[in-house]
């Protein structure tokens, strides 16, 4: 299993009509509204490398009103942990991120 969390700058009248699409895309497992540089959050879980690119760059670029994305591919997973624990820890893990990338003085 192949999974990344992509993160989306949307027009803002968009946002909704976005996160509706990109949810209903084939591999994408959830989809958040969130706060700061970004404002959608969608993550993805596939079989195959080839699969994650097919829905990366085949499918959620088609979907009108995203302005940017960046893409975060897991190298692996973290064994002994429940899918709620682990999607906390990648959860946090991104919020630490959007935290040290968020430059003060620049609006996200």
């Amino acid at each position: 299993m192949v999974s990344a969390i992509v993160l989306l700058t949307v027009e803002r009248d968009k946002i909704n009509s976005v996160a509706d699409a990109v949810a209903d895309i084939d591999g994408v497992s959830e989809v958040y509204s969130i706060a700061g540089r970004y404002d959608l959050a969608a993550i993805i879980r596939v079989k195959t490398n080839d699969d994650m690119a097919k829905v990366v760059t085949e499918r959620i670029r088609k979907v009108g009103g995203i302005t940017s994305s960046e893409t975060l591919i897991s190298f692996r997973s973290i064994h002994g942990m429940t899918w709620s624990e682990c999607s906390r820890s990648v959860w946090n893990t991104l919020c630490r991120l959007l935290k040290k990338t968020h430059r003060p003085g620049r609006s996200p």
